[in-house]
C-alpha cells in the first residue's frame, strides 16, 4: 500500500534553505557509493544531451496540453505570496547590495532556535524592502501550474519564471504520484532543452538539465 503522506521539493522552490553541518563529518560507505552512482549518472546523460531548444512559453503550453495542469489564478492569496517570496529572492540575487545585514548569523550562538529565528528576521527585513520597491521599478514574470490527482492529497505544481529562465516544482500525495512527478520534471527540462552554446559552454541552463536527469 502506498502512503498519502510523501511530499518532495524540486529545484528551488523555495526561497531558503537552511542545512546545519559537521565540518569534521566523513561520508559513510553508502554516501560515497551513491556519490559514485552519480558521477556515473553524469557522465551518461552528458554525452547524451543533444542540441534543441524551446521557449518558457512553449513550455507552459506543453503542461497545459500534455499534462493536464492548470494555472493558478493570480489573484488568489496563495499565488500572491509565492509571487512575492520569488520576487524577493531575484531581487536580492539582481541586486544584492539591497540584502539585510546578515552580521549577526555568523554568531557564536550554537542554540538553533536562535539562528532560526535570526534568519525569519532578516528575511522578513528583506521581504518588507522588496514590498516597498514598485513593481513599475522591478518586477518577474511569474507563474505557477497545477494539477491533481486521484486522492486529495495528491497534487504537483511546476513554476515558471519567464524573466529569469526559472523553472521549479514540487509534489506532494503518493509514492507513484511523486514518481509521475519527477517523470514529468525530467521531460519539461528535456523539452525546454539546450542549445549548442550552452551545451559548448556548460552554462547554468545546460548543468540545471543535466542535475534534473541525473535525480
Amino acid at each position: 500500500m502506498e502512503a498519502d503522506s510523501n511530499k518532495f521539493i524540486g529545484g528551488a522552490d523555495g526561497p531558503t534553505s537552511i542545512v546545519f553541518y559537521n565540518n569534521s563529518h566523513k561520508l559513510s560507505i553508502s554516501q560515497r557509493i551513491q556519490l559514485t552512482i552519480n558521477n556515473l549518472k553524469r557522465r551518461y546523460w552528458a554525452r547524451r544531451i543533444v542540441p534543441g531548444t524551446h521557449s518558457l512559453e512553449e513550455v507552459e503550453e506543453l503542461l497545459s496540453t500534455k499534462y493536464g495542469f492548470t494555472e493558478v489564478d493570480v489573484s488568489g492569496v496563495e499565488f500572491m505570496e509565492e509571487y512575492q517570496q520569488m520576487r524577493t529572492t531575484f531581487l536580492l540575487e539582481d541586486m544584492p547590495e539591497l540584502a539585510a545585514d546578515s552580521s549577526y548569523l555568523s554568531s557564536t550562538s550554537d542554540d538553533v532556535g536562535t539562528i532560526i529565528k535570526n534568519l525569519e528576521l532578516k528575511l522578513q527585513q528583506e521581504r518588507m524592502l522588496a514590498e516597498s520597491i514598485p513593481s513599475e521599478v522591478y518586477d518577474i514574470d511569474f507563474h505557477k501550474y497545477i494539477r491533481r490527482g486521484k486522492s486529495q492529497n495528491d497534487e504537483m505544481h511546476i513554476i515558471i519564471e519567464r524573466t529569469h529562465e526559472y523553472i521549479g516544482g514540487g509534489a506532494g500525495g503518493s509514492e507513484r504520484f511523486i514518481r509521475e512527478w519527477k517523470k514529468i520534471m525530467k521531460n519539461t527540462y528535456l523539452y525546454y532543452g539546450v542549445s549548442e552554446e550552452d551545451i559548448k559552454t556548460k552554462s547554468q541552463r545546460y548543468k540545471e538539465l543535466l542535475l534534473e536527469l541525473i535525480l
